[in-house]
C-alpha cells in the first residue's frame, strides 16, 4: 500500500526541477480525489484527512483489516499526474511533459470507471441522483442506481474501541472499562462514551482522573474528543484514554505519611515510595489507616509495602488492618540510615496478618507491639539470630513472651 511517503518519493522522481514537500501538495491531492469523485459518482474522503503522518496510507479500516479506498494503481495513474500538473501549472510549465500528465490522468480516469465503477462499495458512492448518470435504458444506469442485485459489493462495518492507555492502572474487581460492540456503517454519526470513577495505580500510590480521548496513545493532541461530542464515522475507530494523575498519599516536611481520606476505602495494594513530593519517607503514624472524619479504616487494604528508609512505626500504626501482609524493607543500616524502630501496639487489632518477617535493620521494638488477640496464630520470622538480637528489641516484643497466646517466633530465617 502506498504511504504518504512512498507518494512523495514518487512524486519528486517525476518533479525534476522541483522538489516539493507534502504541506506543498496536499490540496491538489485532495483536488485530485475531487477530480475522482466528480467522474466517478464516488464520495472518497479527502487524501489530507487519512495521510496524515509519512507512514499513513490512503485506507480504512474494518473489523481490524486495512482496506484500499481504490486500487493503488490509481494513485500511479490519477492522483501522482494530477498533483503534477497543478505543479506545472503554478509554475506556468505548459509544456509537452504537461499534456503527457494531461492525457495520463484522462486514460487513467477512463481505466478507473470501467474496471472500477461496478465494485465501488456502496458505501462511498455518491446518492443515485448526484454525480455520474446515464439514461434509464442503458444497463449502467441500473447499476449507477443501484437497482440490481448488490450481494457481491462489500458493505463494511466499522467499531469504536476505547482504551484504557496506562498501564498502571488497575480496575476494581467486577468492573469493565468502557465498551462498545456495536458495529456501525460509514458515515454514521457517533456520541463519544466518557467514564466518571478514578482508577488507582497498581501499587495504590496514583489516582487518575479521566480527562478526554486522544486518537493518539502517546500524546493528547488538539484535535481530543471529550464524551459527549460527536464525528463521522469512516473507519474503525480507537479511543486513548487521557488521564490526570495525582498521589493517594500525604506527607510533612518530616517524612511522615498518610493516606489521603478520599482513598482509604478503595485501594487495595499500597506500596509506599521513598521519596513523596521530595521529602524521604521516614515515619507510619499512629492510625495509619484511619480515614480522619470517620471510624472506618482501609477495610480493602491486602498488602502494605513500607518503604526502604522508614525509621519509626507508631502505636496502633496498623491498627483496623484487614490484610495478610505487611513487608518491611531489608535496607542494610547505614551511616545515613538508622533502621527501624517499632512502638507498642504498632501491630494491635490486625486479625489477618498471620506472619510477618522481621530484617535486621530493625534496632529498636518496644513492649507488646505485636499484641496477639483471640485464637488467632501468629509465625514472626526473624532474619537475625536470636543470640544477636539487638538490645532494643524488649523483653516482652511480643506477648505471647508472658502468655500462652499462639505465637512462634522463627530465628535465623533465611528463606
Amino acid at each position: 500500500m502506498l504511504t504518504q511517503q512512498n507518494l512523495m518519493d514518487r512524486l519528486n522522481q517525476l518533479m525534476l526541477d522541483h522538489n516539493v514537500a507534502w504541506r506543498d501538495i496536499r490540496y491538489d491531492a485532495d483536488k485530485a480525489i475531487d477530480k475522482i469523485n466528480s467522474f466517478m459518482g464516488t464520495k472518497y474522503p479527502k487524501l489530507s484527512s487519512i495521510l496524515i503522518s509519512p507512514e499513513s496510507t490512503y485506507t480504512f479500516r474494518s473489523d481490524g483489516v486495512d482496506i484500499e479506498y481504490f486500487p493503488e494503481e490509481y494513485m500511479h495513474s490519477v492522483v501522482i499526474p494530477y498533483i503534477a500538473t497543478e505543479i506545472l501549472a503554478r509554475a506556468e510549465e505548459f509544456t509537452t511533459i504537461y499534456n503527457k500528465y494531461l492525457a495520463e490522468i484522462d486514460d487513467g480516469l477512463f481505466t478507473m470507471f470501467q474496471k472500477e465503477f461496478n465494485r465501488v462499495p456502496l458505501a462511498y458512492r455518491q446518492d443515485p441522483d448526484r454525480g455520474v448518470f446515464f439514461a434509464s435504458d442503458n444497463a449502467l444506469a441500473a447499476i449507477a442506481h443501484n437497482t440490481i442485485d448488490e450481494a457481491d459489493l462489500p458493505v463494511y462495518k466499522f467499531h469504536v474501541a476505547y482504551h484504557i492507555n496506562n498501564q498502571n492502572i488497575i480496575l476494581p474487581s467486577g468492573v469493565s472499562f468502557v465498551e462498545d460492540i456495536r458495529a456501525y456503517l460509514y458515515e454514521d454519526t457517533y456520541i463519544i462514551k466518557g467514564w466518571n470513577q478514578k482508577l488507582l495505580s497498581s501499587d495504590g500510590t496514583k489516582a487518575y482522573t479521566f480527562i478526554g480521548w486522544s486518537r493518539n496513545p502517546n500524546e493528547v493532541t488538539e484535535d481530543s474528543l471529550v464524551p459527549g461530542a460527536s464525528f463521522t464515522i469512516m473507519t474503525d475507530v480507537n479511543l486513548y484514554a487521557v488521564w490526570e494523575e495525582e498521589s493517594t498519599l500525604n506527607i510533612t516536611v518530616d517524612g511522615i505519611v498518610t493516606i489521603k481520606d478520599e482513598f482509604i476505602h478503595s485501594i487495595t495494594a499500597l506500596t509506599i515510595p521513598d521519596i513523596i513530593n521530595g521529602v524521604i519517607v521516614r515515619t507510619i503514624p499512629t492510625n495509619f489507616l484511619k480515614h480522619t472524619t470517620e471510624l472506618n479504616y482501609a477495610e480493602q487494604l491486602e498488602v502494605i509495602t513500607l518503604p526502604n528508609y522508614i525509621t519509626t512505626i507508631q502505636t496502633q500504626a496498623f491498627k483496623g488492618f484487614g490484610g495478610s501482609q505487611i513487608i518491611l524493607p531489608e535496607t542494610p543500616i547505614s551511616i545515613t540510615y538508622a533502621g527501624i524502630s517499632i512502638a507498642t501496639l504498632a501491630f494491635e487489632d490486625t486479625p489477618s496478618l498471620e506472619s510477618i518477617i522481621l530484617p535486621t535493620n530493625i534496632t529498636d521494638i518496644a513492649n507488646q507491639a505485636f499484641p496477639i488477640v483471640g485464637s488467632k496464630q501468629m509465625v514472626i520470622y526473624c532474619r537475625a539470630l536470636e543470640q544477636n538480637k539487638p538490645d532494643g528489641w524488649l523483653s516482652g516484643w511480643y506477648t505471647g513472651a508472658s502468655y500462652p497466646y499462639g505465637v512462634t517466633v522463627v530465628w535465623g530465617y533465611n528463606v
